[in-house]
């Protein structure tokens, strides 16, 4: 009796299992059901905004193209490296490193740091805890006293901060430095100093520049560039980086044989040292001869060369060519003598 009580208990819920289990089948099958509509109507969506993203970038392309300013078939160029192509359409493909700071050159490191915010729309909330993974060296221990102090407000007032900790002197002007600067070394040289200098000033006009760089050159420099009339500064820069090799060939590569002295008209011989040969060869044994004023006349009224035994021409060449001293007479006057 017992035995057929617990059998009919066993069967109600193993019945009332199944109603449960059905009930619950049925409600996951409606959900189902609804989550493939609601799927459905998403992808027609989607459909509907990447058409409308298609058309939208054929028409940018299309005035692009009508612009002038490419083909436009294909993905070259600009859209291959994440730049627009006429549109704020645009695709990100470029991985950039944030810039490091060591706390060296301060200006150039916040310009290159905008410029990462700007490419990558970086909320002004998140730039100094993206700044506090970038610090280096002393940078770095700078950065925690001030964000332990309690100083690190704002974007603002950090930039403020960083100038005034690694930037300048209050008494430095750049306008001075500028104006003062002179080519010590190489052209490269002076022209890396002059732009360090000329990029902390803004509002500059191009002819006021060009002078300042010009006036700052060397003397054996700066008067070839400007004969040249150099329009702006990269010209100016060219015109003196290939005048200044021409100067520094000239004092590696000095003249052998004669030269002549600082007195007009006066030829010399080289100063060779003893036993000192040029490139090897002989030492040179010039032999001068002296002519006299008679010699010459004698010479001239037979129409012969002053250096040789031939007739004289226009075109006439010495077979043997010699080295010839002249030497001038003074005639004293009879004035001048009683004046003696």
């Amino acid at each position: 009796m017992a035995k057929g009580i617990r059998l009919n208990q066993l069967q109600d819920g193993l019945t009332a299992l199944k109603k449960a289990t059905d009930t619950h089948n049925q409600n996951m099958q409606a959900q189902y059901s609804r989550l493939e509509a609601e799927m459905f109507v998403l992808k027609k969506q989607s459909d509907t905004i990447s058409q409308q993203l298609s058309a939208l970038m054929e028409i940018q392309r299309g005035k692009f193209r009508d612009s002038g300013g490419g083909s436009g078939s294909g993905s070259h160029g600009g859209d291959a490296e994440g730049s627009p192509r006429g549109g704020d359409v645009q695709t990100r493909t470029i991985r950039l490193d944030f810039p490091v700071f060591h706390g060296e050159d301060p200006a150039g490191w916040i310009y290159k740091v905008h410029q990462f915010f700007s490419f990558h729309n970086t909320l002004p909330q998140q730039r100094l805890r993206l700044t506090s993974f970038h610090m280096e060296g002393k940078a770095l221990t700078w950065f925690q006293n001030l964000e332990e102090s309690g100083q690190l407000t704002d974007w603002e007032s950090f930039l403020k901060a960083l100038l005034v900790h690694f930037g300048p002197n209050a008494y430095d002007d750049p306008m001075e430095s500028l104006t003062r600067l002179r080519q010590m070394g190489s052209v490269e040289e002076y022209k890396d100093k002059f732009e360090s200098l000329s990029n902390r000033l803004r509002g500059l006009s191009e002819p006021y520049m060009l002078s300042c760089f010009l006036s700052g050159l060397r003397d054996d420099i700066r008067l070839s560039v400007r004969m040249f009339n150099p329009p702006n500064l990269t010209v100016a820069y060219s015109l003196a980086k290939i005048q200044g090799e021409k100067v520094n060939l000239a004092k590696k590569s000095p003249r052998s044989g004669s030269y002549y002295s600082p007195d007009p008209g006066v030829l010399k011989k080289p100063n060779w040292s003893q036993g000192e040969t040029s490139k090897g060869s002989p030492k040179p044994n010039l032999q001068i001869q002296k002519i006299s004023q008679q010699q010459m006349k004698e010479r001239r009224e037979k129409g012969l060369c002053y250096y040789c035994d031939t007739k004289w021409n226009p075109q006439h060449k010495c077979q043997h060519p010699k080295l010839y001293l002249l030497e001038g007479v003074c005639w004293e006057t009879e004035e001048e003598e009683d004046r003696a």
